[in-house]
Formats: structure tokens, C-alpha cells, sequence
């Protein structure tokens, strides 16, 4: 048997109610249909040192680059895609202009070794990660399995 969540649970409670208000109708929630909570999930968060670990085995020059900038400015990942040369980097500062869902646009200060990271890389485009998050998340994901398999290897 298939276990639903209480979240989805109470998701499934959201809709109906919707579809119902559209159809001008009503129903009672189940008994225990009140008690449907969203369950939250604390996400990991790795030490300081398995993100240099990370950063040090990106073989590119510009995933380092970037695992570096979501580690300094704890962006989420597609928020430090659209960051542009000229216009997101001045000095020591980085401005995030295209923020996710609840987040809001903000300057941010960084290291002086991210700057001299991001000034390494070629300028081919006015975004300095010129590339859609599925090819990075996949790049990121290639990178995390084989520094895994290393470690492992090296225990």
C-alpha cells in the first residue's frame, strides 16, 4: 500500500477546496483533515571544508567558480546564473538582480579570491555562467558522484 503524506494530504485538501469554491459548492474536511500539516525538512548543509573539498575538485575553472559564489553569497543556484559583468560586479560586490520565489534582490560582499576567480574566466557573454541550470545541475551532480567515488576510494 502506497503511504500519502499529511502533506500531500493536505495539498489534495487545498485543490478540492478550489474546485470546489469554483462550482459554487461546499464539503466538510475529513475528521482528522484540520490536523494536515506541511511537513518541513531541514535541508543538509555540509561543512566548510567539504565545500572547499568541492570546489578544489571542480576540473573547470568556471564551476569553481561558480560553487565559490553560492558558497559566499548563499544564493540559490539559479540565482547566480544570471549575474552579468558589467552590471552584477563591481568591486567587491556581487548584486543578485533576478532572485528566486521569496527572496529579494541584494548586494553582496565577497572574498577577493572569488573576484580574482571570476576575473580568471574568459568573457564570452554578458553573463558570467552563460548556461542553462539543467546543464550545471547535471555538471554539479558528475563532479559531486566522482569526488564521492575518490574519497571513498582513498578510506
Amino acid at each position: 500500500a502506497h503511504k500519502i503524506s499529511d502533506s500531500m494530504k493536505m495539498l489534495h485538501c487545498y485543490s478540492y477546496e478550489a474546485f470546489l469554491r469554483m462550482q459554487k459548492m461546499t464539503w466538510e474536511r475529513p475528521k482528522n483533515g484540520e490536523g494536515y500539516k506541511q511537513n518541513e525538512i531541514i535541508p543538509f548543509i555540509p561543512e566548510e571544508t567539504e565545500l572547499d573539498q568541492l570546489i578544489a575538485a571542480a576540473q573547470s575553472k568556471r564551476m569553481a567558480a561558480y560553487l565559490q559564489t553560492l558558497k559566499e553569497t548563499y544564493t540559490d543556484p539559479g540565482e547566480a546564473l544570471p549575474i552579468e559583468w558589467n552590471t552584477d560586479i563591481v568591486g567587491n560586490l556581487i548584486t543578485i538582480r533576478h532572485p528566486v520565489k521569496n527572496h529579494r534582490p541584494r548586494t553582496l560582499e565577497v572574498s577577493q579570491k572569488l573576484i580574482a576567480m571570476l576575473n580568471a574566466l574568459p568573457r564570452y557573454s554578458k553573463r558570467v555562467f552563460d548556461c542553462k541550470y539543467a546543464s550545471i545541475e547535471v555538471a554539479f551532480i558528475r563532479l559531486r558522484n566522482a569526488l564521492l567515488q575518490l574519497l571513498t576510494m582513498t578510506e
